[in-house]
C-alpha cells in the first residue's frame, strides 16, 4: 500500500474532532472525572479522549488509541475473569464448538452493567449513533502462553442466539497486553511501514510486520482496532482476514465489540 492510501500522520486529529465529534483530551485529563461508581446506577460515563487514525480506506481499518480508559479496563477484567470458559466458534450447523485454531478463553459480559453500557454507547456513537439493538453483547477474551486464534473472519457468523444478520463491523480492544509480538495480524493489509512516520511503530509491530505478510497491530493497552467486515454490497470482505497471534509469554486480554446488520 502506498502513502496515498494513508492519512498523513500529522492530520490524525481531524478524524475525532471534525468527523466523529469526539473531543480530544490529554492522558492526564482522563484522571479528572471524579468518583468512579462501579456497579452503581449513579455511574457517569467518562468522555473517553481517544485518538482515531485511519490505517486503510479500503478495506476500512482504523486505530483508536485510548478507546477504553484505565479504570474501565480494570473493571472489565475483574468482571470477566470469573466468567471465562474455553472459546468456541460457530460451525456450519450454526452450533458452538471448540476448535484447535482458537485456544483462548472468553466470556460474554452483562450489557446492563453501567461501565459496559458506557462502552457500548461509545461504540454506537462512533458509528453514527447506531441503534443499540445492532450490538452483540461485549465479549472479553484471554490469551495465555501458547494460546492464539488462527486466521479467520468475523463475518459469516450466525447462530440461534445471534440471528442471521451478518457482522458489519468489529472493534477489538486491548485490556491487558503483557506480552511481546502478540498483536492482531491482518495478512492482506500490506503497508511498507519503513516508509511511514516513525510514530506508527508505537501502534504497529513494525519489526514483525517487516518479515510477515501484512500488518500486525501492537497489543497496546486501551487501544482498539476497528474495521468494516462487509463490502458495499453487504458481502463479507476477504481482505479483513485476521489472526490473534500466539502469546509466547505473559498474557493478553482483549474485548470484542461486534455490530450486526439491523
Amino acid at each position: 500500500m502506498t502513502r496515498s492510501r494513508l492519512w498523513p500522520f500529522v492530520w490524525h486529529w481531524i478524524i475525532p474532532v471534525c468527523l466523529l465529534g469526539a473531543a480530544y483530551l490529554s492522558r492526564d485529563a482522563l484522571h479528572d472525572y471524579g468518583s468512579y461508581f462501579v456497579g452503581s446506577q449513579n455511574y457517569v460515563c467518562p468522555q473517553a479522549g481517544y485518538t482515531v487514525r485511519v490505517v486503510s480506506y479500503s478495506p476500512l481499518i482504523m486505530h483508536l488509541e485510548n478507546f477504553v480508559t484505565q479504570k474501565e479496563r480494570a473493571h472489565l477484567i475483574s468482571l470477566g475473569l470469573p466468567l471465562l470458559k474455553p472459546s468456541t466458534v460457530v460451525n456450519k450447523n450454526n452450533e458452538q464448538e471448540q476448535v484447535p485454531g482458537r485456544t483462548s478463553s472468553s466470556a460474554f459480559l452483562p450489557s446492563e452493567d453501567p461501565v459496559i453500557s458506557c462502552i457500548r454507547q461509545r461504540a454506537l456513537t462512533f458509528q453514527g449513533h447506531a441503534p443499540a439493538h445492532v450490538l452483540e453483547p461485549l465479549q472479553v477474551v484471554k490469551y495465555q502462553p501458547g494460546q492464539q486464534y488462527g486466521a479467520h473472519y468475523d463475518w459469516g457468523v450466525s447462530s440461534k442466539e445471534l440471528g442471521t444478520a451478518d457482522r458489519m463491523t468489529t472493534f477489538f480492544a486491548i485490556l491487558k497486553g503483557d506480552c511481546e509480538h502478540c498483536g492482531t495480524h491482518f495478512p492482506y493489509l500490506n503497508v511498507d511501514w519503513s516508509g511511514e512516520n516513525d510514530e506508527w511503530c508505537r501502534l504497529i509491530d513494525c519489526e514483525i510486520s517487516s518479515v510477515k505478510n501484512g500488518t500486525v497491530f501492537n497489543a497496546l493497552e486501551g487501544s482498539a482496532v476497528f474495521w468494516r467486515n462487509l463490502d458495499d454490497a453487504g458481502v463479507g470482505d476477504p481482505r479483513v482476514l485476521h489472526e490473534g497471534m500466539k502469546v509466547e509469554s505473559g498474557e493478553k486480554i482483549g474485548l470484542n465489540v461486534w455490530t450486526r446488520g439491523g
